[in-house]
């Protein structure tokens, strides 16, 4: 039994979706069902996408790229549920706030993310003007004043 394949490729909306229609009656969407357009607070959240692709393929070939650099395998893990992306904090870390651009790619399929990180877990100590040496200074002070004032009173 001889079946026919149809590809489809349309853009809606700044996604783009994969449609492989099967004798015209069954077709599959690829596309960014979480995480697009999303907010990420890395200080409470992890950072994870989850992506229609099949779990299985995408572990097998898929390719991650964040910010249009390749993204070694050790940064971040698969999990089934279509395909669920989740980065390590080690990457995860590194980004800095603002907006940033996933893809995830499997057998030449682009499908795009954009996302946003509005806190890292990169905090430096803030600049407070909290110097010891000026408040030993000032405590020195003090205590010289309080002893002169006692000595001429």
């Amino acid at each position: 039994m001889l079946m026919y394949f149809l590809l489809l490729v349309y853009p809606h909306y700044d996604e783009l979706y994969l449609a492989i229609a099967k004798n015209s009656n069954h077709y599959l969407e690829y596309k960014c069902i979480k995480g697009d357009n999303e907010e990420f607070d890395l200080t409470n959240n992890k950072l994870s996408f989850e992506f229609t692709f099949d779990y299985d393929e995408f572990e097998r070939t898929g390719t991650i790229y964040v910010d249009g650099k390749e993204v070694s395998k050790s940064y971040y893990t698969l999990s089934k549920g279509s395909t669920i992306v989740t980065f390590k904090n080690s990457f995860a870390n590194k980004l800095s706030s603002g907006n940033h651009t996933i893809v995830a790619n499997l057998n030449g399929i682009d499908i795009r993310a954009n996302y946003q990180i509005t806190n890292t877990n990169n905090t430096s100590n803030p600049d407070t003007s909290d110097n010891i040496i000026t408040y030993i200074s000032l405590l020195g002070l003090s205590i010289a004043g309080l002893y002169l004032n006692k000595k001429y009173i």
